[in-house]
Order: structure tokens, then sequence, then C-alpha cells
């Protein structure tokens, strides 16, 4: 767990507008795709995450 946060870190250094992440390999994993994605408003800009099960959508 520790490897991914850094490697997301990383990532994030740099100006990325959305990352996915899909194809679980895990079937009990409670999500089937996760959406990272950069939202600005006029004084900030932030990461929302969108977490999607088979039915619904969490923001």
């Amino acid at each position: 767990m520790e490897d991914l946060k850094k490697a997301i870190e990383e990532i994030l250094a740099d100006d990325i507008v959305k990352i996915v992440i899909s194809n679980k390999i895990k079937k009990d994993f409670e999500y089937n795709k996760i959406n990272i994605s950069l939202k600005e408003t006029k004084n900030k800009s932030f990461y929302q995450v969108e977490k999607f099960t088979d039915k619904q959508v969490f923001h």
C-alpha cells in the first residue's frame, strides 16, 4: 500500500487532469472503477474521486 501511495504522489507532482483505475483483479473488491479528476473553481483546484459499484457512483 505504501508503494501505491508513493506512486500516486509522484504522478500527482505533474499536471494530471484525470486518472482512471479499473479492471479489478480481486472480484471481492467493492468498486469496479475509480476516477480521479481535476476540478477547478474560481479560487482553487482540487481532485474529485468517483467510485463506481455495479449500481451506484460515490463522489
